[in-house]
């Protein structure tokens, strides 16, 4: 027989208690704010690799264009943006042979993939390709040594190999 204004054990365990569900809120935010950190740095890393590999594409087109065409072209790389410029008459390269296509001047405040990012031109932020190649800074031929920075996104470093011009994100 129950006493009037007793509770039974059953009837206590029928729900959860408030500081229960408020350690339970708890939980779920520090866990959302932690994804949520981790996400936006997944971001960033994404973009930056991105940007990187832009530049180094865009690099490596110049080498290819030098050589394919028998002419020197210059990459030149600031905090701004970079171009492409055929070094004997100082016109822009065009991304492909058709007239109409973009020419190889590109604009970091104007891409959105390069906005945000902080882009540093290194050591060989000019670097000129002969037509076989071949890398040169400021006139002297790169043929020994350690690889030269041309730029730097983030924590990765595009970099060219003297001699044989070969480049690659580090």
């Amino acid at each position: 027989m129950r006493r009037r204004g007793s509770v039974s054990t059953q009837d206590r365990q029928q729900g959860f208690s408030l500081v229960e569900l408020i350690v339970t809120m708890v939980l779920i935010g520090i866990i959302a704010a932690v994804v949520g950190v981790s996400i936006n740095q997944s971001d960033q890393n994404a973009k930056e690799a991105n940007a990187a590999h832009a530049i180094l594409t865009d690099l490596r087109y110049t080498q290819e264009m030098a050589m394919a065409n028998n002419r020197s072209a210059r990459f030149s790389l600031s905090s701004s943006g970079y171009n492409v410029v055929w070094v004997d008459d100082g016109v822009l390269l065009r991304r492909s042979a058709v007239a109409e296509s973009p020419t190889m001047s590109v604009s970091f405040s104007s891409r959105d993939d390069f906005s945000g990012l902080t882009i540093s031109a290194g050591t060989a932020a000019t670097l000129t390709f002969d037509r076989t190649g071949a890398p040169s800074v400021g006139g002297s031929p790169l043929v020994s040594g350690s690889a030269l920075t041309v730029a730097t996104v983030g924590e990765r470093t595009i970099q060219v190999v003297p001699g044989t011009g070969y480049t690659y994100i580090d």
